[in-house]
């Protein structure tokens, strides 16, 4: 069963960088933590009970490969969680644009972190406190989903 908790979010993970040169794509040693807008975050069991968070996400840019032509990327990760922590207020500045090297920021995000190289979280908004922000409802619903399988005898994240 997936579990879409929450739509429009921005997510980020630390990954080696990738390089490509005459078409052909390298990973680096080089480790950067990339950042996602405008995600939607699910959950998933898988049939031996662990949990998965899901990640979607899409934009349209011009393809140079396609002719300049626009195209719809869709993004796709899914990652096991073994750690939960938050929701918490930090400054954070995100990039807009890596290849010319805008940014987003600093301002203040609400962010809920899973495991060591993964972050849900969105812009703080004025109107409203953490205690109200998708971000804390994703987190509840994390510990609710753990909760309830520590429950039935599996292992607590």
């Amino acid at each position: 069963m997936i579990i879409i908790p929450i739509k429009d979010v921005c997510f980020s993970h630390r990954e080696n960088r990738y390089d490509v040169k005459q078409g052909k794509f390298n990973w680096t040693d080089k480790i950067e933590i990339w950042d996602w807008d405008h995600c939607n975050v699910g959950l998933v069991r898988t049939f031996d009970n662990k949990l998965l968070v899901v990640v979607r996400s899409k934009t349209n840019k011009n393809s140079r490969y396609m002719g300049n032509k626009p195209v719809e990327l869709r993004y796709m990760l899914g990652f096991e969680v073994n750690k939960v922590s938050g929701p918490r207020s930090e400054i954070y500045t995100a990039w807009e644009n890596r290849k010319s090297h805008e940014r987003a920021g600093p301002e203040e995000r609400w962010v809920v972190q899973l495991n060591d190289d993964y972050w849900i979280w969105e812009w703080a908004k004025e109107e409203i406190d953490i205690d109200s922000s998708s971000i804390s409802r994703f987190y509840q619903l994390i510990k609710e989903e753990v909760t309830t399988h520590v429950l039935e005898g599996t292992q607590p994240l």
